[in-house]
């Protein structure tokens, strides 16, 4: 082969013991499938870890899945739990609010930095006209995509709300607790969860 070439990556798994080798089904592939330029095939030694750092991405998409976690079923559920169980027990100083204050900023700016590290991961995908953030062949990751921009919204939104409202003995302040929690917050940990 002679000349400078646009070269076509897969990853999969190989049987073993398989002779010739044989590479099967390649799956959701977070790299992208064609080298950034022409290359020479002569010259090319090892794999394209020159042309992107896969430790990198990969230590990425784990931090994104812990941070998410955390923020999420720890965070968010034990401010949840204090907002709707621990009022009446907690009552004296606000207790209640005091930690569900705490949990629900922690959850916040755990998901907020969750979810920029996704979008770090994979920033190669996004800007050089590759979907690798979304994979229309796999129909659990374009959900989980959706979802996350509704679940962020929300989790920015709510505390935008609780800016605004009212006092506690306000004859409004139903309509307060609907949106925050009923409508927002209810919606937040259904589509988490």
């Amino acid at each position: 082969m002679n000349g400078n070439y646009y070269l076509l990556y897969g990853r999969g798994e190989t049987p073993t013991g398989s002779s010739p080798l044989v590479l099967t089904y390649h799956g959701a592939q977070f790299i992208p499938p064609i080298s950034d330029g022409m290359v020479d095939p002569a010259t090319i030694q090892g794999n394209r870890s020159e042309n992107r750092d896969d430790e990198v991405h990969s230590v990425m998409v784990r931090v994104h899945g812990v941070v998410m976690t955390v923020a999420f079923s720890i965070f968010g559920v034990i401010g949840i739990f204090f907002a709707a169980w621990m009022k009446p027990v907690l009552v004296q100083n606000y207790w209640w609010f005091q930690i569900h204050r705490a949990m629900m900023i922690s959850s916040l700016l755990l998901g907020v930095f969750g979810f920029i590290c996704i979008f770090v991961a994979h920033k190669e995908e996004m800007f050089d006209g590759h979907y690798g953030l979304v994979n229309l062949n796999n129909p659990k990751d374009t959900i989980h995509f959706i979802l996350s921009f509704i679940i962020m919204f929300l989790l920015i939104a709510n505390p935008i709300i609780a800016l605004f409202r009212c006092k506690p003995n306000a004859p409004r302040r139903w309509i307060y607790n609907l949106i925050h929690g009923v409508i927002v917050g209810r919606l937040f940990e259904l589509l988490v969860l």
